[in-house]
């Protein structure tokens, strides 16, 4: 969506994007737009349910503008109003009401700080739609103003959703608006499933007995030495220090600081998984940002990814 002179009053820069990998069917939803908001949505077809993408820029002069953003307001309706049950909604949004101060939930996400937030009528109307429509705040890094202008609003407080700073960004970074990244557990569709009909694999049991003999005489000898407190907790002092953290959640300044309070667990879990040949899911899983290389900042191909993974590995 770019902007114009009916949905700005502003001249330099402006619109919002959403980038989809072409191997996604995706497809943009026509019915909440409209000509007068910086805003788009996106549908997305995961493997068993949709989810629905909307990206908003609120201009700091039009922030009060109470007709647009019931018109932001409408927009949502009429997403969620097509959802079916295991749909996922994430609103994304620059709506500049620093007015808006959050605190944790207990019930996941976070909340509105009543006692520290000075709600305008505007900033009570947009607080009153996300409520209505089931939208909590998921987002809580500040910006260089302690200040949350970029909110992350999803329509499912057990979605698990991981908001934190990126470590690298695509393009210049503003302070007053950190680079993020969302990390939403979905069930992407299988792309390809290969077929094995037409291929058959014979095995002799005397073909496997061939073959073990003819394998040098210590090929199976695999012997797994017990970690130890002291090699735990030289780990922990050896991580570097930083306050942001992979899927887990956990930063390494959390390890670092709690080293002597985690090292028997810790110990514990890591025996458990060599004794037993059990790698724990959760550490399979890593987050991957692209890190920009050279030639074209426009062209995918000029860019690597890098995995963010816990950082117990």
């Amino acid at each position: 969506m770019e902007r114009n002179s009916i949905n700005s009053r502003k001249t330099r820069g402006g619109g919002v994007l959403i980038a989809v990998a072409s191997n996604l069917s995706c497809s943009i939803d026509p019915a909440p737009v409209s000509n007068k908001l910086e805003q788009i949505w996106v549908k997305i077809k995961l493997q068993s349910n949709f989810v629905s993408i909307g990206v908003l820029y609120l201009p700091p002069d039009r922030r009060d503008d109470q007709s647009l953003i019931q018109q932001h307001i409408e927009s949502i309706d009429s997403v969620v109003s097509n959802l079916n049950q295991s749909d996922i909604v994430i609103q994304l949004g620059d709506y500049n009401h620093p007015e808006l101060h959050w605190t944790r939930s207990e019930e996941g996400g976070f909340k509105l700080d009543a006692s520290r937030s000075r709600l305008t009528t505007a900033g009570s109307l947009l607080f009153d739609g996300f409520c209505f429509h089931g939208l909590t705040q998921m987002n809580s890094v500040l910006n260089c103003n302690s200040k949350i202008l970029d909110l992350v609003m999803v329509n499912d407080q057990g979605l698990l959703t991981s908001v934190f700073e990126t470590i690298d960004s695509l393009v210049q970074v503003d302070a007053h608006h950190p680079a993020l990244v969302i990390a939403v557990p979905v069930s992407l569709p299988t792309l390809y499933e290969p077929s094995l009909d037409n291929t058959r694999m014979q095995v002799s049991a005397s073909q496997i007995d061939a073959a073990i003999q003819d394998a040098p005489a210590n090929s199976f000898d695999f012997h797994l030495d017990v970690i130890s407190d002291e090699q735990v907790l030289c780990a922990l002092r050896k991580l570097k220090y930083s306050v942001s953290s992979g899927p887990d959640g956990i930063p390494s300044a959390v390890l670092k600081k709690c080293s002597i309070t985690l090292i028997t667990p810790l110990v514990k879990l890591f025996n458990i998984s060599l004794r037993r040949g059990v790698f724990p899911t959760n550490w399979k899983v890593s987050f991957m940002s692209p890190i920009y290389k050279k030639g074209d900042k426009c062209s995918i191909a000029n860019y690597r990814g890098i995995h963010i993974t816990v950082c117990l590995l």
